[in-house]
């Protein structure tokens, strides 16, 4: 059925106008992943489990399910709505390249460490370290040469140094220009990257209890969601509209006028329909204030005659 679904969504991507390429090209790797999904499994099946396939298995899904999200992001900002998904990371945000990067870093280091994990698991070797968190009698690193025991020590590390760099998003998050979502979505990554520390470390307490073991998959796969929406929020702040000052009118400035960006020769364009001005009133025609004047009790004034009364005045 999700085979059927996502081949629904690359033909509704194709002959939807208004599309973006970027859109269509999302859901036809979909697609793919699905295909390549499909083939691991049957495999996996002919060949009765061999770890390096069943890893790879898990990791195909897990592309698969980053295609899927950013396929859901790329249509929303096709169509303009919902505004939470298309304002995300604009709102409020700098363009910040090292920020995205950063980010980027992040969500690759929670997939290597889906593969480690699953590598761990299809092996036979998720109790191997049967200690936490020290590995076996004490020692916080393995002191025989097992090679389940190192298979297990390396996914321990390579936990350690995924942590790390999750950390090391969550303080480059603060920087100043950052979006208040990509700061919410990295502090969330701390907050479930240490939970997974957790049910990791009940998980070696409980000698592999299956609800356990589940659950560790399942707050991985909230992890890995969570770096992909990151590095896509971190990525749309390159396109974030930045604000720009507006110096055409300064107040208390004595510009003559045609040195303001407008020339004096243009302002006999049109005619406005413009009533008596009290006294105290001002005006700042491109920089040349007048204040405390009053106007002729004019209803239809032309604009060359109105310049021609601010020259008078200011002069």
């Amino acid at each position: 059925y999700i085979g059927v679904l996502v081949l629904a969504t690359v033909v509704v991507a194709l002959l939807t106008a208004g599309t973006s390429l970027r859109t269509k090209v999302t859901s036809g790797v979909a697609l793919v992943m699905v295909m390549i999904q499909a083939m691991l499994g049957a495999v996996t099946v002919w060949l009765e489990l061999p770890a390096d396939v069943v890893t790879a298995h898990l990791g195909t899904a897990m592309l698969f399910f980053a295609a899927t999200i950013l396929l859901v992001a790329f249509a929303a900002i096709d169509r303009g709505a919902p505004a939470w998904i298309v304002n995300a990371g604009r709102v409020g945000a700098n363009p910040d390249r090292r920020f995205a990067n950063i980010a980027l870093i992040g969500m690759v280091a929670i997939f290597v460490l889906i593969l480690s994990g699953g590598l761990t698991s299809t092996t036979g070797a998720a109790l191997a370290c049967s200690q936490w968190p020290f590995c076996r009698d004490g020692a916080p690193w393995p002191t025989e040469a097992d090679r389940y025991i190192w298979i297990n020590f390396s996914h321990r590390t390579v936990a350690l140094l995924s942590g790390a760099v999750v950390v090391w998003v969550a303080i480059e998050a603060m920087r100043p220009g950052v979006s208040v979502a990509a700061k919410r979505l990295a502090n969330a990554g701390v907050v479930i990257f240490f939970a997974q520390v957790m049910v990791g470390a009940m998980y070696v307490f409980s000698r592999a209890d299956n609800w356990l073991g589940g659950l560790h998959n399942a707050v991985a796969t909230l992890l890995w969601a969570t770096m992909i929406v990151l590095a896509m929020v971190a990525r749309r702040s390159l396109t974030a509209t930045e604000p720009r000052e507006d110096v055409s009118v300064r107040a208390g400035s004595r510009q003559p006028i045609g040195q303001s960006g407008v020339p004096a020769s243009s302002m006999n364009a049109t005619a406005l329909p413009i009533g008596p001005l009290p006294a105290g009133a001002r005006f700042d025609g491109g920089g040349a204030s007048v204040a405390a004047m009053a106007s002729p009790p004019l209803n239809l004034l032309d604009v060359r005659r109105w310049g021609e009364t601010i020259n008078a005045y200011v002069t």
